[in-house]
């Protein structure tokens, strides 16, 4: 964007005894912007005959006529608007101007740069900062120069994590009247930092916007440090304050502790100590401030090599112990005083007054008032320096205005000095303290006759939608035998680099023989001309001398479409209504946000701005000339030589330099350039001459300078539950009228909701400031605690109620009984209390929550009227508010060790009913209590999987190959979905929202080299299988999501470098679930992993990779003997479509099933016996479960499936369903994964819309229901509690379709007392339940393997926190650092800790026994046996 130029034309009809010379001068801004529209601007004066001017713009081969006009006018201007032409970039153009008349013709080029304008783009999140999980929102809006709104359609938008991984992207996302919207879920893991937007543009450049993912409780209140803006040497003492407020504007009542250290220079060579520190501790006061006055004595500030004094203090709130920190720092100066120059120019006009504005600021910036400066004038002549003292006293804001008589001034060079008196030296201190003068010097504006023009100067920014006045003086420097009755001032004015306005005004002359006056202007101040205006006059005198002058000034930053936010009360309770009035251009569509203030403390943001959209513009200012314009302008010799001189960078002070520090290129026949002095020539090695002067050698390094350059009320009560941290994010068009009223509901949270709106339209883009509501109650509840709690397990129940009034209330705390759990006061507790004036009083109770599940605890606040004072004061009771009550739930869990089993059946009754049992039975040591069951319906196979793909197994996901659970099954149960047509739009949503995260999380376990392994950088080196398993997972998900293909291309790179000379594949790092590779650790079955892997990429490239892989297997078809070896080969040749070796593979396989009630299986040689009970159904082994799908596989695999395939495949489907888990997966990562993707080809070949079924559950207790399943719920999960445990059920099942039923039982048992494999002892530090352990503990494990191994397999550390207390964070990521512990996650109320393995000897006291973490109180008192 332009900056904003006023250029006015001083058109001068004059005349002396004799005819003026004719002369002309163009005008053009020196750089103009590839496909807008620009003007420039012509000026013939004095013509005395017809003249046909053309104007022309060649870029390259192209050229563009501007102008063609034939003039007869003896004065005439104008400014002509031509279209510039397209460039991809920048390029030099070339602007041509020719007349042609009878005897006056000219002719004259210079260069403009010809540059693309690209268009302002802004992202805004609804928040700074994101916790795992949540979801990222974010609008996305461009504008041109003026404002409108551009880009309806973005070509690619994508997200970055901090490991720089795509993990998103958009393609062609349009925009809604400019304002595109996206959101994007993150993963429950992803990696913690600074995320980047990247929003790409066609033929632009492309934007970025960061935000944070962190893992963060929000602030309560923020902690302020208030100290001086500056401490001078001088100081005797300062003062420091620490402060703390609530998000609600509250103080906050604890205890502060803050540190002040004056800090050494960083570079400072002296031996000095590093830092000298005072510590203070106290209580905050009634403001929620602690202040301390500070004894500069003890720091020596005398002595150097000290820059500045830093802070760090914390608050911590009285009664909870919740603290936050905050740092700052204070610069140590000896400037006492600041003297500066302000408002005035590096030159001077003769005889035209010289004025300008001292300011005086103390060492801390604030103005001093009422003070006295000396202003020393030096003039420097030819005789010396003639000295003139001035002396001044500065207003109430510190300035002192002067002007100064130039008449005697006559082309000297004048130095200015204000200063206030001389520094003082402290013969005791290594510090000298001065007071800051202010010198600058100025130079005699060029005039060969001493004519000039002088525009005023204007304080101070202008505010838009006013007029304003310009002011501006001349004067002509001989006798003027004026014949002319009037001048005519033309002007034009300039926003953003395009010419906007003209006028014209004419001021009467007189009959006066000395050309002297003023004359002003008015403009109206607007968008059009923000934020930067510089205002150019200039005339052209019959000696065809050119005055100019220039000036600056600024504009407020402001926009067409005025837009307006307005909450209705601007404070309100929470949870009541509000309204919020839109006010904006007609049709204009509104994006609004509202944030909590605590997010914004937390992650402070760049607010959204006037001042951030203006940043953003390209152009702001235009000034000086870019450097690929050099070289073209030259300066004449003063002795009237044909010789010039090639001064493009000398900064003289004359008519040229004004149009260039404007901004503006000139061609013009008149003189506008100081002449210089010339001797002889000099050619540069670049072939451009210069010439010297009295002293070459300055000449010739400003010459090298030059080349090398490069510039740059409410009775209700309303329950709070509802704490969102975005309250509103949303569009609202606010219609025809530009208004609109919207009621919304205040969230339950207490705090100050910070708004911002910006708006589009038809007059373009406008922006509100921010506006806040504060929601707040005049005094409230808050209530913490814990995650969870076991049945029968006493915590104290805490609620703190705050009084915010100015009068005492009579406070009565209420928890309100319920038969979910025991409740008895503490002792000597009162629930009746008084509560003065920005008083915070806890109540406390001791409970046992006595039954399971979510219970509920209800909490009230009641004001009371009561004739009892609180001290001497009446006790008053609110109209509004007078009562707070609260209903939180807590999670109340069974003693005990969880237990879950499951029945499943896929049955298909084909027209005849079919009937099955199911016996639900429990151990005789079941926890009362803690049984429940329910029977599930599915119309679809991979139904079950499908309502359950966040958690298809009941396990933790912290490495490699358990991320993929959450990872392949949602391709393969998108590729079913899709060939059957049942993908809807939600479903895509879910599955794609899982996809993107696992593909997220699993970036997290690469290596340099583009293998995987468990925990990625943790292991020594990358796994052969599972980057097999990561390389075709990938691959199959690339249709429904975006994968980057080189983490494809590096790992087939990788596994071509594990590929021995045989074909075979060897086995390379390390494989923690075993289970993934059926149990079988050797290179045929790895060979024949790997070999399936890529055949499924199907890409053709890969086939001599592929060709020597089946040739290792070919080898040793006659050989395997082992079942889950034949199973993968089997499936790898089924894929490389070899039918000879897969019949063979296959008859072996037969040979070796078990088949048995119609089902069919495959089992290891040395598969462990299982346990067979009344009450427990069984559910085979994972490597069971692998091999058997893998056969699946096979069958169904080829590409023409035969009706025998699939009868044979019906047997083995029959026996996978039921080994399914509750939420449809089954034991392990790797059988879950093999086995979704076989029953999903499965159900694809047998899938039919056609039929319906009912299904009938019936008890021996008499319960009884029926389920109906047809096309339009096929796919819907269907449930009903079984009431009657222990019980016999019965299904019936009619209908065509096949239905998928499953029964699910859970309860808790004691824990169980056979051998165990692992020993486990758990100790706490200290031992005894201490005043300091209620607040925080260290928890130590000792951790045995008992196997029969040497050492286990990687093992999982579980840690179930103690109701009310947390772990501490820190100390849980201090045990990474430990030896065999890989990783380490915090899961709410658990620590997960991933052991590589366990060894079997006890550990001693010093390695075995480690502090698992330090644990903090939540909320409650402390009961520590392990």
């Amino acid at each position: 964007m332009w900056s904003g130029i006023l250029w006015g034309c001083l058109l001068l009809h004059v005349c002396t005894g004799s005819s003026p010379e004719p002369n002309y001068l163009v005008v053009i801004p020196s750089v103009i912007h590839s496909g807008t529209t620009e003007k420039v601007c012509v000026h013939l004066a004095y013509l005395n005959e017809t003249i046909t001017i053309t104007l022309t713009l060649n870029h390259g081969t192209e050229s563009t006529t501007l102008l063609e006009k034939e003039v007869q006018d003896p004065h005439w201007h104008q400014c002509i608007s031509f279209q510039v032409p397209g460039v991809t970039w920048k390029k030099v153009g070339l602007l041509e101007v020719h007349g042609k008349g009878q005897t006056y013709q000219f002719q004259k080029s210079n260069k403009v740069l010809i540059q693309k304008l690209e268009s302002s783009t802004f992202v805004q999140t609804d928040k700074p900062i994101y916790k795992p999980g949540q979801t990222v929102k974010f609008w996305i809006v461009s504008l041109d120069e003026n404002f409108m709104t551009v880009h309806k359609k973005y070509p690619l938008v994508q997200l970055q994590d901090p490991k720089k991984n795509r993990i998103a992207q958009w393609l062609n996302v349009k925009a809604q009247q400019g304002i595109a919207a996206l959101q994007f879920v993150l993963n429950f893991e992803p990696p913690l930092g600074t995320y980047a937007i990247t929003v790409e543009k066609y033929n632009e450049s492309k934007v970025t916007h960061t935000f944070t993912v962190e893992e963060y409780v929000l602030p309560k209140f923020e902690v302020q440090i208030k100290l001086p803006p500056v401490i001078t040497t001088l100081d005797k003492e300062f003062i420091v304050a620490l402060c703390g407020k609530y998000t609600y504007g509250k103080p906050v009542q604890g205890e502060a502790h803050f540190t002040v250290c004056k800090k050494i220079f960083r570079f400072w060579r002296k031996r000095l100590p590093m830092e000298q520190c005072l510590h203070f501790t106290g209580k905050t006061d009634k403001n929620g401030c602690f202040s301390q006055v500070i004894n500069t004595a003890k720091y020596t500030l005398t002595r150097m090599g000290y820059k500045e004094f830093n802070l760090e203090g914390n608050i911590t709130e009285e009664g909870t112990g919740v603290s936050f920190t905050k740092s700052g720092s204070v610069e140590l100066t000896s400037k006492i005083v600041t003297i500066s120059f302000e408002d005035t120019d590096d030159y001077y006009k003769l005889r035209l007054p010289y004025s300008g504005t001292i300011k005086l600021k103390g060492a801390d910036k604030t103005p001093i008032p009422n003070e006295k400066i000396y202003l020393l004038v030096i003039r420097i002549t030819e005789e010396g320096r003639i000295k003139n003292w001035y002396n001044y006293t500065t207003d109430g804001v510190g300035q002192a205005y002067f002007e100064l008589n130039t008449r005697l001034w006559a082309g000297d060079t004048v130095s200015l000095e204000a200063k206030m008196k001389s520094h003082d030296l402290n013969s005791d201190s290594e510090v000298i303290t001065w007071h800051r003068s202010a010198i600058m010097k100025i130079q005699p504006f060029y005039s060969k006759s001493n004519s000039f023009l002088k525009v005023h100067r204007i304080r101070g920014e202008l505010s838009c939608d006013t007029e304003q006045t310009i002011q501006a003086d001349y004067i002509y420097g001989k006798v003027f035998e004026n014949k002319a009755d009037h001048i005519d001032f033309c002007y034009l004015v300039m926003s953003k680099g395009g010419i906007v306005l003209e006028g014209h005004k004419e001021i009467s002359t007189g009959n006066s023989r000395i050309l002297k006056g003023s004359f002003s202007i008015s403009i109206p101040i607007g968008p059009d001309v923000a934020p930067i205006v510089r205002m150019l006059i200039y005339t052209i005198l019959p000696s065809g001398e050119v005055l100019a002058d220039a000036v600056l000034f600024k504009v407020s930053n402001c926009f067409r479409n005025k837009v307006k936010l307005e909450f209705s009360p601007p404070k309100d309770l929470p949870g009541a209504d509000v309204n919020l009035h839109l006010q904006a251009s007609p049709g204009s569509l509104c994006a609004i946000r509202a944030v909590d203030q605590s997010v914004l403390l937390l992650k402070p943001e760049e607010e959204l701005s006037s001042h951030r959209i203006y940043n953003l513009l390209p152009v702001k200012d235009l000034t000086g000339y870019d450097s690929q314009l050099k070289g073209s302008e030259y300066y004449p010799c003063d002795s009237g030589q044909s010789n010039y001189f090639d001064q493009e960078d000398h900064d003289k002070m004359d008519v040229y330099n004004t149009f260039k520090h404007t901004g503006l290129k000139i061609l013009t026949d008149a003189p506008v350039k100081e002449p210089v002095h010339c001797e002889s020539r000099i050619i540069l090695r670049s072939g451009q001459p210069i010439f010297r002067t009295k002293n070459p050698m300055t000449v010739l390094k400003n010459a090298l300078i030059s080349i090398t350059d490069d510039p740059v009320e409410p009775t209700k009560e309303n329950l709070r539950t509802y704490f969102p941290e975005t309250w509103i994010w949303q569009f609202i068009p606010v219609g025809s009228s530009g208004e609109k009223q919207v009621h919304m509901t205040i969230p339950d949270t207490i705090t100050e909701w910070k708004a911002g709106m910006f708006c589009t339209g038809d007059v373009g883009f406008g922006l509100s400031p921010t506006v806040s509501l504060n929601a707040f109650k005049p005094f409230f509840l808050e209530l913490t605690l814990p995650y969870s709690v076991v049945r029968g397990e006493a915590f104290t129940l805490k609620a703190t109620v705050f009084n915010y009034l100015s009068q005492c209330i009579m406070i009565q705390a209420t928890l309100q009984k319920s038969e979910d759990f025991l409740s008895e006061p503490c002792d000597n507790c009162d629930y009746t209390r008084c509560l003065c004036a920005n008083e915070g009083k806890t109540f406390y109770w001791n409970v046992t929550p006595r039954t399971l599940g979510e219970v509920n605890f209800t909490l009230s606040a009641k004001a009371l009227h009561s004739e009892v004072t609180c001290g001497n004061e009446a006790v008053v009771v609110p109209k509004k508010g007078a009562t707070d009550t609260i209903i939180k739930s807590l999670l109340v869990e069974p003693e005990g060790t969880e237990k879950e089993t499951t029945h499943s059946s896929l049955i298909c009754p084909a027209d005849i009913p079919i009937t099955e049992e199911i016996s639900v039975q429990v151990p005789e040591n079941v926890v009362e209590g803690s049984t429940r069951a329910h029977i599930s319906v599915l119309g679809d196979i991979m139904g079950s999987a499908l309502q359950n793909l966040d958690r298809l197994l009941a396990m933790p996901f912290g490495c490699g190959e358990q991320n993929m659970i959450l990872f392949a099954p949602n391709i393969y149960i998108m590729q079913y979905l899709e060939k059957t047509g049942q993908l809807t739009d939600t479903i895509k949503a879910k599955a794609v929202n899982f996809l993107e995260s696992g593909y997220q999380r699993e970036l997290n376990y690469k290596h340099d080299d583009g293998s995987y392994s468990a925990f990625g950088s943790h292991d020594k080196e990358g796994n052969t299988w599972l980057t097999a398993f990561v390389l075709k997972s990938f691959s199959q998900a690339q249709p429904f999501i975006f994968i980057d293909e080189k983490h494809l291309t590096q790992a087939v790179n990788w596994l071509s470098l594990q590929q021995k000379n045989d074909g075979c594949f060897r086995s390379v790092g390390k494989l923690f679930h075993t289970e993934l590779k059926g149990g079988v650790d050797n290179e045929v079955s790895l060979s024949a992993y790997i070999t399936a892997a890529v055949l499924e990429l199907n890409d053709p490239s890969l086939g001599q990779m592929v060709r020597k892989s089946l040739s290792c297997l070919e080898d040793s078809v006659e050989t395997v003997t082992n079942v889950y070896t034949l199973a993968l080969m089997a499936y790898a040749f089924t894929l490389a479509g070899t039918e000879t070796t897969r019949e063979i593979l296959l008859k072996k396989l037969d040979n070796l099933a078990i088949k048995k009630d119609g089902t069919m299986h495959w089992e290891r040689a040395n598969k462990p016996k299982h346990e067979d009970t009344p009450f427990f159904w069984y559910r085979a082994p994972s490597a069971e479960v692998e091999m058997t799908a893998y056969v699946l596989l096979a069958l169904i695999s080829r590409s023409q499936v035969t009706s025998s395939d699939i009868d044979f495949a019906s047997m083995i489907v029959k026996w996978l369903t039921k080994q399914q888990n509750p939420y449809g997966g089954f034991s392990s990562t790797q059988d879950t994964v093999v086995a979704l993707h076989a029953l999903s080809k499965y159900a694809g070949h047998t899938y039919s819309r056609d039929g319906e079924n009912s299904v009938t559950v019936k008890s021996d207790k008499g319960f009884w229901t029926v389920f109906h399943v047809d096309n339009t719920n096929s796919l819907l999960l269907q449930q009903a509690a079984l009431p009657h445990i222990p019980a016999t059920y019965s299904t019936e099942v009619k209908g065509k379709r096949c239905v998928f039923l499953q029964t699910t039982l859970r309860y808790n048992i004691p824990p169980p007392k056979n051998e165990p494999t692992f020993e486990i002892s758990v100790k706490t530090t200290p031992e005894e339940c201490t005043e300091l352990a209620k607040k925080t503990f260290q928890l130590n494990l000792t951790v045995r393997y008992t196997g029969k191994r040497q050492a286990s397999n990687m093992a999982i550390i579980d840690v179930k926190m103690l109701s009310g207390f947390i772990p501490v964070k820190k100390s849980v990521k201090m045990l990474e650092q430990a030896l065999s512990v890989k990783k380490t996650e915090i899961q709410t109320t658990h620590v997960i800790i991933y052991l590589d393995e366990v060894r079997v000897h006890l550990y001693s006291t010093h390695e075995g026994t480690s502090p698992i973490d330090n644990i903090k109180r939540e909320n409650s008192d402390c009961n520590i046996d392990p």
